[in-house]
């Protein structure tokens, strides 16, 4: 029972901080990453350089675990970097 319980208040400790987080924002340029590295693939089925539909997907993913980790600092901290 104890266990259980601390297994359950780990769960929310870790998923606290992402209770307000919109998902549907993060969906929606993940599935268009995925959508493009497709259609770029197979752009180039026929040729040697099929290269750059995966090329594309990495940064995307990449780009978005860049954006998940921006997502976790705090406002004021980035309020100190707005002179870039």
């Amino acid at each position: 029972m104890a266990n259980s319980f601390r297994i359950q208040s780990n769960w929310k400790r870790w998923t606290q901080p992402w209770q307000h987080f919109d998902w549907l924002l993060l969906a929606m340029p993940t599935a268009l990453t995925i959508f493009a590295s497709i259609v770029i693939a197979s752009t180039q089925l026929n040729q040697d350089a099929t290269i750059f539909g995966w090329n594309h997907f990495f940064l995307g993913m990449i780009g978005i675990g860049i954006t998940l980790w921006v997502a976790r600092i705090r406002y004021e901290v980035l309020l100190q970097w707005q002179w870039i």
